[in-house]
């Protein structure tokens, strides 16, 4: 089946299942007859605030409750616990101010990690053990990627798991004795590692690094290479979908999962545009039937690459559209700099 196909039958689902998007739709004109063929750029985006402010009506489980997955989620730091006995729920960290709560069935999350292992593991042929794979991350919640590490598979990873909280003794104590192969954690935390390494603390030499959840600046990858000169695989992920894109070692384009997502970079119209132009992400998932997310909004910039049916690649991804800095410009009047703006900044000294 293919993506196109994939996004007509969540479509109809979520007019079928969804309250939300049934009304919505219907407000703009659209008729569920209209559904096999309307463009995509004819739907209406949503946004985070309005998805979450209506979470019981986008759902198409009724036993999903917003108050209630807030209430277990505060009762329940355990990963591996499933809500309802059912469902894999995370939840994001709120940055933009308002939380996520996406909920996946167990078959929606083994679907997605399948997909991404092809991209992120050797192959079956090549792999003669499971890789030894250390995660640096929280050690309990339900954030994406606490749960991610809870699940990862033991066929493909011999698993250390430790937290950015553990006294840094301990840290250096566990991944020595370890020896990982691979390394997973956010790139900002990645680069404590390589630090550590360079300043003799720890005596590792992993072939390959993950990143994800917060952007890889020049320094990450400079420290990175310099600590252990190791492949860096930088994944594009979000609480909404764990795996949306990767730029592989040797790339220069964030390759998007598009067995999994349909992606556009819109302008202030709502319209696609041109490669080499930046936009705002809009982000479809196409295998998380529960909470569909279609045309949703991820608050990200990015520089469009290559384009399909859908986005095949960014060029660049500038980060949260919100992580912008306000500015007192000499006319008295107040102006922003974007986060892409940002890192072209030099100051001197």
């Amino acid at each position: 089946m293919t993506s196109e196909q994939d996004f007509r039958q969540l479509l109809i689902h979520a007019w079928e299942k969804s309250l939300f998007y049934r009304q919505i739709y219907s407000g703009c004109g659209i008729r569920k007859e209209d559904l096999p063929d309307i463009p995509l750029e004819e739907l209406p985006p949503v946004t985070k605030l309005e998805l979450m402010g209506h979470f019981d009506e986008v759902v198409t489980d009724q036993r999903l409750r917003k108050a209630d997955i807030e209430a277990w989620i505060r009762q329940d730091t355990n990963p591996l616990n499933l809500y309802l006995n059912e469902y894999i729920i995370v939840h994001s960290s709120a940055g933009s101010g308002t939380y996520s709560y996406i909920p996946f069935t167990r078959q929606a999350w083994r679907y997605m990690t399948t997909v991404a292992a092809s991209f992120l593991l050797p192959t079956a042929v090549e792999m003669k053990r499971p890789v030894r794979s250390a995660f640096f991350f929280k050690s309990e919640g339900h954030f994406t990627g606490v749960t991610n590490v809870a699940l990862a598979s033991r066929a493909a990873h011999d698993v250390l798991r430790f937290s950015m909280l553990d006294p840094v003794e301990e840290i250096w104590a566990k991944l020595n004795a370890f020896q990982p192969e691979r390394l997973y954690s956010y790139a900002s935390s990645i680069a404590w590692l390589a630090e550590w390494t360079l300043q003799g603390n720890l005596r590792i030499r992993p072939g390959s690094v993950v990143v994800s959840g917060d952007r890889l600046t020049s320094y990450v990858l400079s420290v990175v290479k310099e600590a252990w000169n190791a492949d860096i695989y930088d994944l594009y992920a979000a609480c909404e979908s764990p795996y949306i894109g990767i730029r592989s070692p040797g790339s220069s384009e964030i390759r998007i999962f598009d067995e999994l997502n349909l992606l556009e970079v819109v302008d202030e119209s709502n319209h696609t545009v041109m490669p080499g132009e930046r936009g705002r992400v809009l982000l479809t998932n196409l295998y998380n039937t529960t909470l569909p997310l279609i045309r949703y909004d991820v608050s990200d910039s990015a520089v469009l690459g290559q384009v399909g049916w859908s986005v095949e690649s960014l060029a660049k991804l500038d980060g949260r559209s919100y992580d912008t800095l306000q500015l007192r410009l000499a006319d008295g009047s107040v102006g922003t700099l974007e986060a892409y703006e940002l890192e072209q900044l030099e100051l001197p000294g």
